[in-house]
C-alpha cells in the first residue's frame, strides 16, 4: 500500500485526501468496526475513535509520520533488516569467544570473586549486618 501520502504536507492536497481515504477504508476493513486506535499526531495511537473523528483527527493533526507500520490496525509486521544466516551468526559467535580467549586468565578469577561479593553483600543484608538494613521505609 502507497503511505507516500503520509508525509505529503499540504493536508487538503488531493493526495493526502485520498491516502486518508484508502487508510480509513484499510481500517474498516481490518479492524472489522467503527472503533480504531487514531494514528494522528495527538492521539498517536493511544486513544481509540470512531471512524469519523479519525478522520476529522487526521486533517486537524496530521498522521504520526513514524507509523509506517500499522499494526494497531491489523497491518502484518515487515522484518526490514537480515540477520544474516545462521551459519554467519555461530562464526561471529566462535569470533568473539576466540577474541576473549586472548585476555589473562586473569579475568575469570575476577568475575568469579564478583560475583561471590555480590552473594556476601545480599546475606550481610539479609541478616542485618549491613549498614542500614535496619532502616524502614
Amino acid at each position: 500500500m502507497d503511505k507516500s501520502w503520509m508525509f505529503e504536507t499540504n493536508r487538503l492536497s488531493k493526495k493526502y485526501i485520498d491516502g486518508v481515504n484508502s487508510f480509513l477504508e484499510f481500517a474498516r476493513s481490518n479492524v472489522g468496526g467503527d472503533m480504531i486506535c487514531c494514528p494522528c499526531c495527538d492521539c498517536l495511537n493511544t486513544r481509540v475513535l470512531k471512524l469519523e473523528d479519525v478522520d476529522i483527527h487526521l486533517f486537524a493533526y496530521g498522521i504520526s509520520q513514524s507509523y509506517t507500520n500499522w499494526i494497531n490496525h491489523c497491518e502484518a509486521v515487515r522484518v526490514e533488516q537480515s540477520y544474516g544466516t545462521i551459519e554467519e551468526l555461530h562464526e561471529a559467535t566462535i569470533t568473539i569467544n576466540d577474541d576473549d580467549d586472548d585476555d589473562d586468565d586473569d579475568d575469570d578469577d575476577d568475575n568469579d570473586n564478583e560475583g561471590f561479593d555480590i552473594f556476601e553483600l545480599l546475606e550481610d543484608v539479609h541478616s542485618g549486618s549491613f549498614v542500614g538494613a535496619n532502616i524502614v521505609y
